[in-house]
C-alpha cells in the first residue's frame, strides 16, 4: 500500500496493491494502478523514500510461502507512477525479512541492518541512490548486536541512525538497547539514556520527528504493546507520553510516519493479537497538542484492507 499525503510520498506497499491518502483532501484514500514490473507479493520486507529522487524503494522481505527470504531492489516514481526493478551493482546484502532500513535523506543514500536470515555481525549495508550500488561500511564503534523486528530510523537533526530494540538474532529474547550510527564518520556508539525507558519489544514502530525519536507499540514479552514514547536526541533522554484523545489500541507489526509540514505522526494498521487481529484503522499524532486523533478517511478505505508488518517512510518536510 502507498500513502501519499498533499503529493508527496509517505508510506506503504504490499501484495501488489497501492493505494494513496490525501490528509489535505479530507483523508481520502484512491487506489493507484501503477505501470512497470511491480514486486512480487511478500511481508517483512523495508520500504524508505527519497526526497531527493521523488521515489520508494522496496528491498526483501520474505515470499508468502513463508521459506524464501529476498533481496531483490525496486523503484516506484512518485511522478512516473511506475514501477522498476532494478539492478545494483557492488555487494548486495542477503536475503533477509524483518530488518531495519532508514533513509538519509541529505546525502541520497540508504541502509539496511539486521534481521531474520542473517548469521554475521556487523551486518550494516549502504545503497547509494545516484550510483545505483551496495556497499558494506568499515564502521567503528559499538556495533549493535544481531537483531530482527527493531526499529531503525534516520534523524535529520544529527545526520545520525538510530536502532532500538527487538528480538535478539534467532531467539525470542527481547532488547530495549539504543544505539546512533554517525554516517560522517562511520562510528557506532551505544547510548545509555535517562529518563523513563520502554520496556524490550519486537516489530515496534519508530519514527524520526525533528529532533526526537518516537516509539509506539510493539510486542512485548506476552501480549501486544500500546504504550508510547519519545526520545530527546539532544537531551538523550525518553519520556512516556500520555497523551489526549483516542489512542490507537495494542498493537505489533504496524506503521508509524512523520509529516513534518504539520508537525504530526501518522499509525497505519498491525496485528493486536486477539480476536481481531488484522487491524486497517488510521490515526493521528499531533506532536504539539499532544493528542492522538482517529482519522475516518473516504474513498477506496475498504481497499486497504487489514494487515501487517508493513513499513513507515518519513515525508520529506520540504514537500
Amino acid at each position: 500500500m502507498l500513502l501519499t499525503m498533499s503529493g508527496c510520498v509517505i508510506q506503504k506497499i504490499l501484495l501488489l496493491a497501492l493505494f494513496a491518502v490525501d490528509t489535505a483532501q479530507a483523508s481520502s484514500w484512491t487506489q493507484l494502478t501503477p505501470s512497470g514490473t511491480a514486486p512480487s507479493s511478500r511481508h517483512a520486507f523495508g520500504m524508505v523514500w527519497s526526497q531527493g529522487y521523488d521515489s520508494v524503494y522496496i528491498f526483501g522481505g520474505r515470499e508468502n510461502d513463508g521459506v524464501g527470504r529476498l533481496n531483490d531492489l525496486y523503484r516506484y516514481s512518485s511522478s512516473a507512477n511506475n514501477w522498476t526493478l532494478l539492478s545494483p551493482g557492488g555487494s548486495p546484502p542477503t536475503g533477509r525479512s524483518s530488518f531495519g532500513i532508514a533513509s538519509d535523506d541529505a546525502n541520497d543514500l540508504f541502509y539496511v541492518f539486521g534481521g531474520e536470515g542473517v548469521t554475521v555481525g556487523s551486518d550494516l549495508h549502504q545503497y547509494n541512490i545516484a550510483g545505483n550500488s551496495w556497499t558494506q561500511p568499515t564502521s567503528s564503534g559499538s556495533t549493535p548486536s544481531l537483531r530482527r523486528g527493531h526499529g531503525m530510523v534516520w534523524s535529520h537533526s544529527d545526520d545520525s541512525i538510530y536502532i532500538f530494540g527487538g528480538y535478539y538474532s534467532s531467539s525470542w529474547t527481547l532488547m530495549n538497547d539504543l544505539y546512533r550510527y554517525d554516517t560522517s564518520a562511520s562510528h557506532w556508539t551505544t547510548l545509555n539514556p535517562g529518563g523513563s525507558l520502554p520496556t524490550g519489544r519486537g516489530f515496534l514502530a519508530m519514527a524520526s520527528c525533528n529532533s526526537s525519536l518516537y516509539v509506539f507499540g510493539g510486542h512485548g514479552s506476552s501480549i501486544p504493546l500500546s504504550d508510547f514514547y519519545r526520545y530527546d536526541i539532544l537531551a538523550n533522554d525518553w519520556t512516556e507520553l500520555s497523551p489526549t484523545g483516542s489512542q490507537p489500541s495494542r498493537r505489533y507489526g504496524h506503521s508509524m510516519a512523520c509529516r513534518e509540514m504539520d508537525i504530526s505522526l501518522y499509525v497505519f494498521g498491525g496485528h493486536d493479537g486477539g480476536p481481531q487481529e488484522m487491524l486497517n484503522d488510521f490515526y493521528r499524532y499531533d506532536v504539539v497538542a499532544n493528542e492522538w486523533t482517529m482519522l475516518s478517511a473516504a474513498g477506496s478505505a475498504a481497499a486497504a484492507s487489514a494487515r501487517r508488518g508493513e513499513r513507515g517512510v518519513r515525508e520529506a518536510a520540504e514537500c
